[in-house]
């Protein structure tokens, strides 16, 4: 849906001499994250989970599969920013999924991850990690991890 749509229009916040003054460039405080979901509610999840089922009827091609039924598991592979401060310490904090993107034609699956966070002067650096069941594996050294598994007693179709 468009960003001038009513429905999240109202979710952008309040944009008015205050913020002018006082949060610009910043969002303002009454800033609803909603706001960049462009789907319609009805489309929309409260979260995604690690190893969360997708299943679709009917929205594909009849080339990419027979039945009209297409069915992936995500990854397990949990995303964590490492946030190192100057003193030494490591605090890990797991992001989260929040935008899932299924595009039959394509028969690709897009999986964002995000954490906004505040930069502080304590902050020495922010490391993104991929956390396969929380290892210590860091995503720069190894490729991402994409398991695509059969859905029980369905057949799997295409990298959907």
């Amino acid at each position: 849906m468009p960003d001038r749509w009513v429905p999240r229009l109202q979710l952008a916040g309040t944009y008015d001499d205050a913020w002018k003054a006082q949060r610009c460039p910043s969002l303002p405080d009454d800033f609803d994250f909603g706001y960049w979901n462009c789907a319609p509610r009805d489309q929309q999840l409260d979260f995604i989970t690690p190893n969360a089922r997708i299943e679709l009827w009917n929205l594909a091609d009849s080339s990419a599969t027979a039945d009209g039924y297409l069915c992936v598991d995500l990854p397990d592979d949990w995303p964590m920013l490492h946030v190192r401060l100057y003193d030494g310490l490591v605090l890990p904090i797991p992001m989260t999924a929040d935008t899932l993107i299924v595009d039959t034609d394509a028969m690709m699956l897009t999986l964002t991850h995000r954490l906004p966070f505040i930069e502080k002067r304590d902050m020495a650096s922010v490391e993104a990690w991929l956390h396969p069941h929380l290892s210590r594996a860091k995503t720069a050294r190894r490729s991402p991890s994409v398991r695509h598994r059969a859905c029980t007693g369905r057949p799997s179709a295409g990298r959907v």
